[in-house]
């Protein structure tokens, strides 16, 4: 059996809107164990230990496209580990795609980067929006450096820095596909503010300053956009909403 401990990385800021692409911040937010024992088999399938019904099935879905991917027949048994209370779906499932991808290429003698982690899990989900992708591509990139990151694509990302933050799940919602409710040039200029407001919180995180207090000192521009976008409430003070698995927002609450 195969044990690895990634971090549990959670999305903080940055909005999915499909044509655009804007970077995300990420931090962890914990560890989980992933055991995995894999071995070839007639009929590829995955086998569960520690993930809900919701998790259990984007992960069955994304260990077949996996294997089918790379040619392979493979099964494996999976044991998921984990003390962070409530975390958000999308974080689970960034860790341990991760860890499933990690393990795999471990088990055929090949130690995968980071940037491959996040490649071959992208070419792996279940789903097709890309222009959601970049938002699980920021979660995976913090869960296989153990880093606060900002991320935009492959070409452009950096870490930030280590730490941990404390939050946990409020609700999750799902949301339509992102609609154009203002005119163009008012939709641009919200575009511009989303990404500025990652862009500026990673500057001041990378000089030093805490990621909690700055992601809550921007955190009504956060809401505000996923409201006018999705049409999600506006949440307590200390809560933002952030991006889920695709077409599905997480409302966290930090520092609690």
């Amino acid at each position: 059996m195969s044990r690895i401990t990634i971090t549990l990385p959670s999305l903080l800021l940055g909005l999915p809107m499909e044509g655009v692409e804007n970077p995300y911040l990420a931090a962890p937010i914990g560890k989980v164990r992933v055991s995995t024992e894999i071995g070839e088999c007639s009929s590829p399938s995955i086998s569960l230990h520690g993930a809900d019904a919701a998790l259990e099935d984007l992960l069955g879905r994304f260990w077949a496209k996996l294997v089918d991917g790379l040619n392979m027949k493979l099964c494996a048994k999976a044991y998921l580990e984990h003390s962070v209370e409530s975390p958000p779906l999308h974080s689970l499932y960034a860790a341990a795609t991760a860890a499933l991808v990690y393990s795999v290429g471990r088990s055929h003698g090949e130690v995968l980067d980071e940037f491959e982690i996040v490649e071959l899990s992208r070419l792996s989900d279940p789903w097709e929006l890309p222009w959601w992708q970049h938002a699980l591509d920021a979660a995976r990139m913090s869960a296989a450096t153990g880093s606060v990151v900002v991320y935009r694509n492959d070409e452009e990302s950096a870490e930030l820095g280590r730490g941990e933050l404390r939050l946990r799940l409020v609700r999750r919602s799902e949301v339509a596909p992102a609609r154009e409710p203002l005119s163009q040039s008012s939709m641009d200029a919200l575009v511009h503010m989303i990404g500025q407001t990652v862009v500026d919180a990673s500057e001041a995180i990378r000089e030093g300053a805490g990621v909690a207090e700055e992601v809550l000192r921007r955190a009504r521009v956060q809401n505000a956009a996923s409201h006018i976008i999705y049409g999600v409430p506006t949440p307590e003070e200390g809560c933002v909403w952030v991006p889920g698995t695709p077409l599905s927002l997480e409302l966290v609450c930090l520092g609690r």
